[in-house]
Order: structure tokens, then C-alpha cells, then sequence
């Protein structure tokens, strides 16, 4: 997602693909607990999954 583009008044939204992948690559059985973290944007994200 180019992140470095303002939106234009007319583009209310960016939409793309997400792969997310666990530290030491193990399937997870369930999302509930778990906590995404966006870094490097230009203000942090934390999303909890449930």
C-alpha cells in the first residue's frame, strides 16, 4: 500500500492484502487474544483481534 501518497478528497479509503505470519511460523487456532501492531506509519496502529 503506498502510504507516502495523500488521500485526495475524493479517495475516502486504500484497500489491499495482508499476510500476517507468527514469530516462529506456527499455525494459530484462533485470532481472539491476539493483537496486531502497524509500525512504521506515520502514527502507530494497535488493533486487537477478538
Amino acid at each position: 500500500m503506498d502510504l507516502k501518497a495523500p488521500l485526495s478528497p475524493a479517495d475516502r479509503r486504500r484497500q489491499g492484502f495482508l499476510f500476517f505470519q507468527t514469530p516462529n511460523k506456527e499455525p494459530v487456532a484462533s485470532p481472539r487474544g491476539l493483537t496486531l501492531l502497524g509500525e512504521r506509519l506515520p502514527q502507530p496502529v494497535e488493533i486487537v483481534l477478538n
